[in-house]
């Protein structure tokens, strides 16, 4: 599991794979609100004072 503040942060490690997700790109473009996606395959993003269990 990978932290980072942006993507760039999560993509610089070698263990991270850039992806694209399809749905999550579309979600985005279309202005549909899925919280916590993200246009990258694997990676969601997380709001202020979240946990991850």
């Amino acid at each position: 599991m990978l932290f980072g503040s942006e993507p760039k942060a999560i993509l610089a490690n070698s263990l991270a794979e850039l992806a694209m997700d399809a749905d999550g790109l579309r979600r985005t473009l279309s202005f549909i609100p899925d919280p916590g996606s993200t246009v990258f395959r694997g990676m969601r993003e997380y709001g202020p004072a979240t946990s991850s269990a």
